[in-house]
């Protein structure tokens, strides 16, 4: 056996693999039928549900025929957004939250309004970066705790008050 023909074998495994991976992209991503969500539970849950990522999540799930339990901090906002979702033919929910004050009385408000549903999904989308590009260290005590507040602790207890129902599936 020659070197060119021991470079040859690994060149052709290496093609192969990449065919490979390129091939169950492919399957994953166009050809293998979407999750039926449903099975999981008849709602979803979005935190930061009136704009943006979360307002998308709110629309796609939806259009999959789940019913959104939406919470953001704007209720004026909840309102366009759920009249948004009427044309899905889905129920809504509308949760009036600032996350970034999720005390106790806040997090009870949202686990008595969650606590006869169905859950199956839930999407933590809630949360804010700096107002302008800087450094994590350049940031003073009081943003920072600001940002945990908002990305962490309203996530870690949303995930606490959901995940018990979900569980029970």
């Amino acid at each position: 056996i020659m070197v060119t023909d021991i470079l040859q074998l690994i060149g052709a495994l290496v093609v192969a693999r990449v065919f490979l991976l390129l091939c169950g992209g492919v399957y994953s991503s166009f050809i293998r039928p979407a999750k039926q969500l449903k099975k999981f539970g008849q709602w979803a849950v979005v935190t930061g549900a009136t704009d943006g990522i979360g307002k998308a999540y709110c629309l796609e799930l939806a259009k999959k025929r789940l019913n959104i339990v939406l919470i953001s901090r704007t209720q004026e906002k909840l309102d366009k957004v759920a009249e948004e979702l009427k044309r899905y033919r889905v129920e809504t929910r509308t949760i009036c939250v600032d996350f970034s004050d999720f005390s106790a009385e806040s997090r009870q408000i949202v686990r008595d309004s969650l606590k006869d549903l169905d859950i199956g999904v839930l999407v933590n989308n809630v949360g804010r970066s700096y107002s302008h590009p800087q450094f994590y260290m350049e940031l003073d005590d009081a943003e920072a705790q600001r940002l945990i507040d908002l990305n962490i602790i309203s996530t870690t207890f949303m995930t606490r008050i959901v995940l018990p129902k979900m569980e029970e599936q």
